[in-house]
């Protein structure tokens, strides 16, 4: 899959870049209805977010980003840094 190819070969990047070590094992929730996503999470603004450093949720197809790798890793970021 073309999402979980992108989060993988950005992992140890994205660490490296902030350097510390991302969660060994991160649960991915994607969502092709920005209606699901809303109901699971609560965030009617964002196309993605986190629960701590191990666990995030996306929208398949984010408003205004046609990449939806670059939504994925984005998001991704955000459990790193915490």
């Amino acid at each position: 899959m073309e999402l979980a190819d992108a989060l993988e070969d950005n992992y140890s990047r994205i660490g490296t870049d902030l350097k510390t070590k991302p969660s060994d094992n991160i649960e991915t929730n994607i969502y092709a209805q920005r209606w699901r996503y809303i109901k699971a999470t609560g965030n009617w603004v964002a196309s993605g977010n986190i629960e701590g450093i191990s666990k995030l949720h996306f929208v398949q197809n984010a408003w205004g980003e046609s990449d939806r790798k670059k939504v994925a890793v984005h998001v991704f970021a955000h459990t790193v840094t915490l």
